[in-house]
């Protein structure tokens, strides 16, 4: 198998569960997203893919999110899965992810790879206290790039 670049673009919205209080500056709240993008493989492989994630955020007391977590699945139009996880973070203001992919079916069984992506996102209720105290939801737009490995 032979590392191809990838390029991704992905948008959606995702919803927060009401946080729970984990210690002074840090709560946790289970998420789910519901998204969709385009991988752009090699010299321009296009891809359509929706993807669920679903994982856990910590929210720090500005109701910034410093870390979380989540598992991956994607599906393209021919019903075919690619999945990982995900891991966020934040970095010099911005919110930061990287995908490892692990598995798939059909064009994308052993498919292994990473992307690192920026999050750009905002709460539907921009006047919504921080940090929340309530079940929200977010809307974002992910990019990033990186290399898949997929059998020939």
């Amino acid at each position: 198998m032979a590392a191809e670049a990838v390029k991704v673009m992905i948008g959606g919205s995702a919803d927060w569960g009401q946080p729970v209080r984990f210690d002074d500056t840090t709560l946790k709240t289970w998420y789910e997203a519901f998204l969709m993008g385009r991988f752009e493989v090699g010299d321009g492989d296009m891809h359509y893919l929706k993807l669920r994630i679903v994982g856990i955020d910590e929210i720090d007391n500005d109701g910034e999110v410093p870390a979380g977590w989540g598992s991956l699945e994607f599906q393209d139009r021919d019903g075919d899965y690619l999945r990982g996880h995900t891991d966020w973070y934040r970095k010099e203001g911005l919110d930061y992810g990287t995908w490892t992919l692990s598995s798939g079916t059909g064009k994308w069984q052993g498919t292994t790879g990473k992307i690192e992506l920026v999050l750009h996102g905002m709460p539907q209720d921009l006047e919504m206290e921080q940090p929340p105290k309530i079940a929200s939801r977010y809307f974002g737009w992910l990019e990033g790039a990186g290399t898949l490995e997929r059998p020939s």
